[in-house]
């Protein structure tokens, strides 16, 4: 309808001779308005009719993302009723918090069964488009090969340790990030859906702050960042290097499908760094199996997995440059002032769902 059709229906104010200067001028200003308001209606229904639309498409591929994920939940179910090694317990984190530690200590249990030669599986971080790309036989072989098959006793614990599955990627958090659009968005559901409700999740948690400090310097080792010209703020949003350490936010996510219950949850300065042989103790009792049978040789002080060497006074943080123990100033206080206060509300969260005092390990 055009403009002038709209206001053709409108009553002419001209004719009316007899109305007064000051009801005419009203009149006119209704006049005003009810032709801008055709016109918005007029708009809002063309933008209606195209959400209609993307609804409509969005529609048509639920059908086929139902029929996938039934298909997923069936194998699963079946999985579950043959006599196939299945993970009944995952070690989900967080990066650079004590994973690789614990991992490797662990996988000397003989009643417990890790993935040989591979620690971090990732499988559901890309879950669907793992299962998709290679089905669930990708997943099951890590845990049912021969020898672990053809054994008179069934292993007691059965898992892995994949550091970013404890990740959950929210859009509302300034430095949320996935790694690329393959990223699982729900990865607790998808735990869930395959491994069951019962499933043991171990969590080691590390002062959020030296957490992505040294995520920062793991990456500059690789070779993803450089220090020389990107801050820790200048590529925070990379590789989960700040987002990581919202652990209260990430925790909520996977207590959306478990109960806290589920969870050994390890603090790395209190339980890993101070008390390693009580810390492997009471993993063995959350996960059923004796402790007694560690083989004589596990050193529980053997470092593993180690990054960059670097020192830490009230100035910042130093980097000590390979081959030349030169330092170089790397992280300057008010960086880490700054991500004090960044985890701060987080960490004070943590602690009510946790019900425990961090504030004597963590600074915040």
């Amino acid at each position: 309808m055009s403009n002038n059709s709209i206001a053709s229906q409108v009553i002419n104010i001209n004719n009316l001779a007899s109305v007064d200067s000051k009801t005419e001028s009203s009149l006119q200003q209704q006049q005003t308005e009810f032709v801008q308001l055709c016109l918005e209606i007029r708009e809002l229904k063309s933008d209606l009719q195209a959400k209609y639309q993307t609804l409509a498409n969005l529609k048509q591929t639920f059908p086929e993302k139902t029929e996938i994920r039934s298909k997923i939940n069936h194998q699963a179910r079946k999985l579950n009723n043959l006599n196939l090694n299945l993970p009944n317990f995952l070690i989900i984190g967080t990066q650079k918090g004590g994973t690789t530690w614990l991992h490797e200590n662990l996988k000397g249990h003989p009643q417990i069964l890790l993935p040989q030669g591979k620690k971090e599986l990732e499988f559901f971080s890309y879950y669907h488009k793992k299962v998709a790309d290679h089905g669930l036989n990708y997943y099951l072989k890590y845990f049912n090969q021969f020898e672990d098959l053809i054994r008179t006793e069934k292993h007691k614990a059965i898992g892995e340790a994949t550091p970013s599955y404890f990740w959950s990627i929210n859009p509302n958090r300034r430095w949320s990030n996935p790694p690329n659009k393959h990223f699982n968005p729900n990865i607790p559901e998808s735990v869930h859906n395959l491994l069951g409700s019962d499933l043991k999740l171990i969590l080691c948690l590390r002062d959020p702050v030296e957490r992505a400090i040294s995520a920062y310097f793991h990456h500059i080792k690789r070779d993803r960042i450089c220090y020389k010209t990107q801050r820790i703020f200048d590529v925070g949003h990379l590789h989960g290097i700040i987002d990581m350490g919202f652990y209260s936010q990430h925790l909520n996510a996977w207590l959306n499908k478990f109960s806290l219950e589920n969870f050994k949850v390890i603090i790395y300065e209190r339980d890993i760094k101070q008390n390693k042989q009580r810390t492997i103790k009471d993993t063995c009792r959350f996960l059923q199996v004796n402790y007694q049978l560690f083989p004589p040789s596990i050193n529980l002080n053997q470092y593993h997995n180690q990054g960059l060497k670097y020192r830490s006074d009230p100035d910042g943080v130093f980097l000590i440059l390979p081959d030349t123990n030169q330092e170089k100033l790397v992280i300057n206080r008010d960086e880490i002032q700054q991500l004090k206060k960044i985890y701060a509300d987080d960490c004070l969260e943590l602690q009510k769902t946790l019900k425990v005092d961090l504030s004597e390990f963590w600074q915040f």
